[in-house]
């Protein structure tokens, strides 16, 4: 497979092990609403934030979707927009390592990106998460061909592209997603059942329009063109538009009975022969089909029914249509107020979030990260969704702009998706910084680590898996593949001294035991020192571990 390669490539790519583990330091009077429901805003550098998830987060995120510079050399207020091109590359390389390994197995990522910098993600993204797992790239219309933007000569830019990639295609589920409107195609969709309660074989047909034109008290006459200008004498010159919004509304409200003939492509051996009998017959045929609907024929054509491509929405009825690879639906103007803040430069729409995440995950509480939040579009919108969320910000605005908004969220507010999500407010966020490093340069603990920090990196360096923090906390950090893992630091058994509660002794040992409940398997052990004796080690099953030299931070 070919891979992309620039300038530092071989140092970025490994790169990423020389980030050090950083603590998250909780600033609790940023924090707001209810305090357990798993949200989290996190201020500083993505890389370094990323990395510091790994021990908690590792295969746990089910969607992430970012938004990072374009890298157009644009000026912005918020954003360096104008890096070097291989330093852009190295950046993105490396978070996108992290990523992968934060994502679910029947997660996916969406990269934000427009034509400056898209191919070459593309490129990179194939390396990183496997060419077999991408799914598609998506065309975004994320502006109009109007005012500044039609001043240069050449097309018009009004495109953005959103990479979509699973960890593991196998393992994803796509939620297929809809794009609405109350236009129906009158020309195709033109007629309706007058008796569709009756048999197929006694229905008779009348034209919308005119059906309309009936309800409305147009004169009838021979032509359907004098009818028109009869309607224009009767309704003015408006009168097209009358009769069109009241063919729409009731072609959607009796979608049921509301036909357009199709061709069948590629019928069936057995149905040939009954779509030739059908072109002879001036009424309808009906067809039975085991474990389907009846199929009927008219004039050797499909009857196929407006109600097909209809789908409920807000209480209403809409024309829907699959999503394709081409997304101009989405409004991108008067954003400037969405989510009570202002963010004048790259704000994304509530609408585009919804249908991101809504085609990545299907389930309340799924775990939603944006590495690149900006003003919070994301995580107010995964919030509204009832997702969990975790948000990077590395500038002020997680201050003054995220966690405003998503303040107003756990309030209440009504812009953006409010409406379709029937959102009225609920849960909240506690709010972090980057605290100092939990490993020194040479890869030992520093000093005065609390306990919980140090168990969630031994166990992810020696699981790869992420430590879920028992309540109460023990010594014993848990069990995986039939593998125990205890830790004697810091005053865990309640006793500090040196001789006490970091030895592994007898009596530490029966603490570790209690704690460890019905485990019996084998034992890992971490402490300061042991009492115990190598036969005595082995009669127990364990191994242990000393601190802090035996304590490494996983690449």
């Amino acid at each position: 497979m070919p891979t992309l390669r620039w300038l530092t490539r071989d140092e970025d790519v490994r790169a990423a092990e020389k980030v050090p583990y950083r603590l998250l330091e909780e600033v609790a009077e940023l924090g707001y609403g209810a305090q357990d429901a798993g949200n989290m805003l996190i201020q500083g550098d993505n890389l370094e934030a990323l990395k510091a998830l790994l021990p908690y987060f590792t295969d746990q995120v089910k969607c992430v979707y970012i938004d990072p510079p374009f890298n157009t050399g644009g000026a912005f207020p918020n954003y360096d927009d104008n890096v070097e091109h291989t330093l852009w590359l190295s950046l993105m390389y490396q978070r996108l390592v992290f990523l992968r390994d934060l994502l679910a197995e029947d997660g996916a990522i969406i990269v934000n990106l427009d034509d400056t910098q898209a191919a070459y993600a593309k490129v990179m993204m194939d390396e990183v998460f496997g060419r077999s797992n991408y799914i598609v790239t998506i065309t975004v219309e994320a502006a109009t061909p109007s005012s500044f933007k039609t001043v240069n000569t050449g097309p018009t830019e009004v495109s953005q592209f959103l990479l979509f990639y699973a960890k593991n295609k196998a393992r994803f589920e796509f939620q297929p997603q809809y794009s609405y409107s109350n236009n129906v195609d009158l020309g195709h969709f033109s007629r309706f059942v007058v008796n569709f309660d009756d048999p197929p074989e006694a229905w008779s047909f009348k034209n919308i329009k005119q059906h309309v034109m009936d309800e409305l008290e147009v004169p009838p006459a021979d032509h359907p063109a004098t009818r028109y200008k009869l309607a224009k004498e009767k309704l003015g010159e408006g009168f097209q538009e009358i009769i069109t919004a009241k063919a729409n509304a009731f072609a959607l409200e009796n979608a049921h009975r509301v036909f357009e003939p199709k061709t069948l492509q590629k019928p069936a051996k057995w149905l040939i022969p009954k779509i030739a009998e059908s072109r002879n017959l001036e009424h309808p045929m009906e067809l039975a089909r085991d474990g389907y609907e009846p199929l009927i024929l008219l004039k050797g054509r499909q009857m196929y029914f407006l109600s097909g491509s209809v789908r409920k929405k807000d209480n209403k009825n809409y024309i829907s249509k699959p999503i394709s690879t081409i997304w101009n639906d989405i409004p991108t103007n008067n954003l400037q107020n969405e989510g009570k803040v202002s963010f004048p430069s790259g704000k994304k729409p509530e609408m585009l979030l919804e249908r991101v995440i809504s085609m990545i995950s299907k389930n309340e509480g799924d775990l939603v990260l944006d590495s690149f939040l900006g003003s919070g579009t994301t995580a107010a919108v995964a919030a509204k969704m009832r997702r969990r969320f975790i948000g990077i910000e590395r500038g002020e605005q997680a201050v003054t702009h995220c966690a405003p908004r998503l303040s107003s969220v756990v309030d209440g507010e009504t812009s953006g998706v409010s409406s379709s999500q029937a959102w009225e407010g609920g849960g909240g966020f506690r709010f972090y910084r980057l605290g100092p490093p939990v490993f020194t340069e040479d890869g030992q603990i520093q000093p005065d680590i609390r306990f919980p920090f140090l168990a969630a990196h031994i166990w992810f360096a020696e699981t790869g898996a992420p430590w879920s923090e028992p309540q109460p906390l023990t010594s014993f950090m848990g069990a995986a593949d039939g593998q125990g893992y205890a830790l004697l630091y810091n005053g865990i058994l309640g006793d500090k001294s040196a001789s006490g509660g970091n030895v592994l002794t007898r009596k530490t040992l029966a603490a570790i035991r209690t704690a460890q409940g019905d485990f019996t398997g084998p034992l890992i052990v971490y402490g300061e020192r042991t009492a115990l004796s190598e036969a005595t080690l082995k009669a127990e099953q364990i191994e242990f571990k000393q601190t802090p030299y035996d304590v490494k931070a996983r690449k």
